[in-house]
């Protein structure tokens, strides 16, 4: 809950930025306003002005009552147009019997504050004319219960008052133009923030699956490397016995050779027996 959320005892986020500005203005307001109204009423009750205090009072309990059905409702058009109204008729009142003097109409210039800044520059612009109209018809027909003034200052009064109007005008109309820049431009950040941070989500999402991809890729090298050593390992065993084999060639060979030199010779031996056999055989049939 933020400072304003406790001041008038609801979250920003549940009022919204406008109806904060509202909120704040009303409830202020209602403290000036119950303050005055009950100083400004005992002041007259001291003086033993009783209808004056009794009209004082009765618009502070208004008021104080008009702060209770905010506080509970939380419904700001109507307490501001509750207040402008009350206020509306305050002042008709100050400035028919209860101003003393001619001093009455001083007090108009705080109207077009709380008109327009309450209720906006279109409907309060409307009131405070309404009122500076009826003022200025009862200044010039008075009845015979009302405070007279001289008609020359209600010139300068209209004038002046009417400067007000225009001048406040321009003040809420600069702060609504500002207020929507800065909360167009709030949007826009906003939503670059919102994106940014969507943006940033993808890519942490991408480089976790890089980061993954990237895992998986050294395993599979590894893989790869242990499979190398393994078909390298069979390489050498291969070679190894290939030699082998090449080695018992060349041994079987050489024993073929031996061999067949053997042959050879028994096949030499063989027909030098047959030779000699023969000779035997010669020699024998001439001896008989």
């Amino acid at each position: 809950m933020s400072f304003v959320g406790n001041f008038i005892g609801k979250s920003k986020d549940e009022f919204g930025k406008e109806n904060i500005r509202e909120a704040v203005t009303i409830i202020l307001f209602s403290y000036a306003g119950m303050f005055s109204l009950f100083v400004f009423g005992t002041l007259r009750l001291v003086k033993s002005e009783i209808p004056a205090a009794v009209a004082i009072y009765s618009v502070f309990f208004v008021v104080l009552l008009n702060y209770i059905i905010f506080k509970i409702r939380k419904k700001t058009k109507f307490a501001a147009y509750v207040i402008v109204a009350l206020v509306f008729i305050l002042m008709l009142g100050i400035f028919s019997v209860i101003g003393k003097n001619g001093t009455g109409l001083y007090w108009y210039y705080i109207y077009p504050l709380f008109a327009i800044f309450l209720i906006g520059n279109r409907t309060g612009s409307i009131f405070s004319v309404i009122l500076i109209s009826v003022t200025a018809y009862f200044v010039i027909f008075p009845l015979d219960f009302m405070i007279t003034y001289p008609k020359v200052i209600l010139i300068r009064v209209v004038f002046t008052y009417l400067f007000v109007v225009v001048l406040t005008n321009i003040y809420e109309y600069t702060r609504v133009r500002i207020q929507k820049y800065s909360d167009k431009m709030y949007s826009e950040k906003s939503e670059y923030l919102e994106e940014t941070l969507q943006q940033k989500e993808e890519m942490s999402a991408i480089n976790e699956e890089l980061k993954k991809t990237q895992e998986k890729t050294q395993e599979q090298a590894e893989e790869q490397r242990m499979l190398n050593e393994k078909l390298f390992a069979q390489s050498l065993k291969i070679e190894t016995a290939k030699e082998e084999t090449q080695r018992k060639n060349q041994e079987l060979n050489q024993q073929n050779e031996e061999i067949q030199a053997i042959n050879e010779y028994l096949d030499k031996s063989q027909q030098k027996i047959l030779k000699q056999s023969e000779e035997y055989k010669i020699l024998n049939s001439k001896l008989n």
